[in-house]
């Protein structure tokens, strides 16, 4: 009898149709996820074809010392840089290393149409091993004068401030750039690379 139950079961016709939901379920879903994959690696070829081209754009937007540079509303110039084991043209108030001092002799055009605040950490060297050197941040009392130094300094419209910033780099070190950012806190966001030319 149990086995007559079982052949009864077969020969109902919702017992059919739920095989052919499963099944056909099943089949649906499996199809899906080929169309996700196919879809996945599409976005992904075209991500990194856009990540290549920001990374050219960048390497493209490199410019040397004695070339202005236009970042955001600033126009910067890298003058020349200086090397040094000791800072400070006042024999009473120098600073030493070990290392080396970098100098990097800049002029910064304010373009807005409003007075802009510069500082020197809007500057950092990167080497070419891609490290980063943040400017000295007592660096203005040793290489700039009470009227050039840069420490939270305004710059009016249309005006350029010529001034110098110092960094404590290791010996040796090679292929550096200057990165410039377009502003402090609200106004940074956009960035320049120049070019020292060691």
């Amino acid at each position: 009898m149990g086995v007559e139950k079982q052949m009864k079961i077969f020969k109902k016709w919702w017992f059919w149709l739920i095989i052919v939901l499963v099944v056909g379920g099943a089949l649906a879903a499996n199809g899906q996820k080929s169309k996700q994959t196919a879809v996945s690696q599409e976005q992904s070829a075209e991500k990194s074809t856009e990540k290549k081209d920001e990374k050219a754009e960048k390497q493209e937007k490199v410019s040397k010392i004695g070339e202005p540079t236009t970042i955001g509303k600033f126009e910067v110039t890298v003058n020349g840089i200086k090397e040094n084991k000791t800072i400070g043209e006042n024999e009473y108030m120098q600073k030493k290393t070990e290392n080396q001092f970098l100098v990097v002799d800049v002029s910064v055009k304010n373009l807005d149409k409003d007075s802009r605040t510069v500082d020197t950490s809007m500057f950092k060297i990167i080497d070419g091993k891609g490290s980063e050197y943040s400017p000295l941040s007592d660096g203005d009392l040793y290489v700039n004068s009470s009227n050039n130094q840069m420490f939270l300094s305004k710059i009016n419209p249309n005006i350029a401030k010529k001034s110098n910033v110092a960094f404590e780099i290791p010996e040796g070190v090679t292929g550096l750039k200057l990165q410039v950012e377009s502003g402090l806190g609200l106004k940074a966001g956009e960035s320049a690379t120049i070019d020292l030319g060691k």
